[in-house]
């Protein structure tokens, strides 16, 4: 029966370890995906700085009143696109956030039930022990 327990509590803390693998795993992934946005959100950045510049020089240059019109419009463009993957970046770092906060939660517990079984085999080990001393003790009795 004890055998039977001690094989019992290890395969949860396999599966405690799996999923805290598991948890890993997912929170390596949130960062990659961190990372992704804001890797685009530099390039992104660094386009509408470039886009900025190239308004500057326009107008500097008295450029064709068509040309003016079309920085303008990239410009825009632009700005748009930078608030929208801003937006997206953000919203990738809350979900971040909210996985983290769950994956510390699983974590917690995880650890409270590898805990719980370390204690339960402490018990059990003690118990055998126990038994063990007094077959001992009735062995000399005999």
């Amino acid at each position: 029966k004890l055998q039977s327990i001690m094989e019992e509590n290890d395969s949860k803390l396999r599966i405690s370890e799996s999923i805290i693998k598991f948890a890993s795993d997912e929170k390596e992934e949130i960062r990659k995906q961190k990372s992704h946005w804001e890797a685009k959100y530099e390039r992104l950045h660094e386009k509408f700085e470039q886009a900025t510049e190239n308004l500057r020089e326009a107008k500097r240059c008295t450029v064709h009143k068509d040309r003016l019109e079309e920085e303008i419009a990239k410009r825009s463009q632009v700005e748009r696109d930078f608030v929208s993957f801003r937006q997206s970046a953000q919203e990738v770092e809350l979900q971040e956030r909210a996985r983290s906060k769950e994956l510390r939660k699983e974590n917690a517990a995880l650890k409270k039930n590898v805990k719980e079984q370390e204690n339960v085999i402490k018990s059990l080990n003690r118990k055998l022990q126990f038994t063990k001393n007094e077959h001992k003790s009735v062995e000399m009795n005999i």
